[in-house]
């Protein structure tokens, strides 16, 4: 059962029923709450589904799988796969947080169904009722341009515009080399061709400080867009004075990067909400050429590999540090899956997690750590 999906369908049985949640609470002897629980996926009976099936006069194994068997298939998708029907517009607040989880369940949908479909997409292979529920959900989708010029022509070049053909070919070739690869190496590589273009409200979600709303929509980011995110909130810019002229009074400011301190990242939950949702520490690394080079490849136990910066340019989200952006990695894509697992700093991680989870609540085994992780 996914309990989204159900909770999807009891939400429009008791709509098209013209119950409200109180009704449903009233028959079933539960609380409003409950329901509405039930309705955005979370505690869902399967006692409860026999009564609600029952109401409704549905199948339980139609509640179970979260869809009728008269629902047109069309309908069906619509009813997941639109992200319009679980827009937020307003203000983010514990009434509406189900809301949220609602949403970004479904965009996880998406995002997982798309790369699912894609294989049979590229080979002609799509039935007839897939074709149109792929149709609906690549409208999320846009083909990436530059990524196809680097696989096909190398770097510098560029591809304004391609046809579905195209794609199509492009696809279906990757889809030949990582046949030998893992499943998480294979979704590594398909998810290089199509960038995901809804707009996250991350703005809203900003706004609102509310850790809920943070940890939903991270549940939907692939791991480097949790890795991203962490970086932005742990490396930072900000301003700060210095002396104009030595023995002159008057002041400058610049910008300078640091890190976060520990008393910094363990008084921020909302760093521990990223670092709970999965997110690695990467190694930094600094070039003049953008990372283009051979240069990033060069890491070897001991030596800290520096990611360039510049890179974290393909989204300008808003962030919980005070700054105006949370970057996604965007020459991610130049780097296979096992490459990318290298580029990973465990020990910085484990450091950071030990911070928010151990040093505050458990401060012995903090320090023990802390002295295990200095011999290694």
């Amino acid at each position: 059962m996914s309990n989204f999906l159900t909770g999807s369908l009891l939400r429009k049985l008791r709509e098209e029923s013209n119950y409200s949640l109180q009704d449903i609470a009233n028959y079933l002897g539960v609380s409003k709450p409950a329901v509405s629980k039930w309705e955005n996926g979370y505690d869902i009976k399967t006692e409860n589904l026999y009564s609600l099936a029952k109401l409704y006069g549905v199948k339980f194994s139609e509640l179970y799988k979260g869809k009728l068997d008269s629902e047109p298939n069309d309908q069906y998708w619509k009813r997941n796969y639109d992200l319009s029907n679980y827009e937020i517009n307003e203000e983010i607040t514990s009434k509406n947080i189900d809301d949220v989880k609602n949403l970004f369940e479904h965009i996880k949908l998406i995002r997982d169904r798309f790369i699912e479909l894609l294989p049979k997409w590229s080979s002609n292979q799509l039935s007839v009722d897939e074709q149109e529920q792929f149709k609906l959900i690549k409208q999320y989708f846009s083909f990436d341009s530059n990524y196809y010029a680097y696989k096909e022509e190398g770097p510098g070049h560029i591809i304004i515009g391609t046809s579905d053909q195209n794609e199509m070919k492009f696809v279906s070739k990757i889809i030949k080399e990582i046949k030998p690869l893992s499943k998480n190496a294979q979704r590594w590589e398909l998810e290089k061709i199509f960038n995901f273009t809804y707009d996250y409200h991350e703005n809203l979600i900003h706004d609102s400080r509310n850790l809920k709303a943070l940890e939903y929509m991270l549940s939907s980011f692939n791991q480097i867009e949790k890795d991203s995110i962490l970086y932005a909130n742990i490396h930072i810019k900000e301003e700060v004075e210095y002396d104009l002229f030595f023995g002159d009074s008057r002041k400058a400011t610049k910008m300078v990067e640091r890190d976060r301190t520990i008393d910094e990242i363990e008084s921020l939950p909302f760093i521990k909400t990223i670092l709970d949702s999965g997110a690695n520490m990467l190694y930094q690394y600094h070039s003049n050429n953008n990372g283009w080079d051979d240069e990033a490849f060069e890491f070897a136990d001991g030596k800290k590999v520096q990611i360039d910066t510049s890179i974290y340019d393909k989204y300008r989200f808003s962030n919980f540090a005070g700054q105006t952006y949370i970057p996604l990695l965007q020459n991610w894509k130049l780097y296979s899956y096992e490459q990318y697992l290298e580029f990973i700093d465990h020990k910085e991680t484990e450091r950071l997690n030990d911070i928010v989870n151990l040093r505050d609540k458990n401060p012995l085994d903090y320090y023990k750590k802390l002295v295990e992780r200095s011999y290694k």
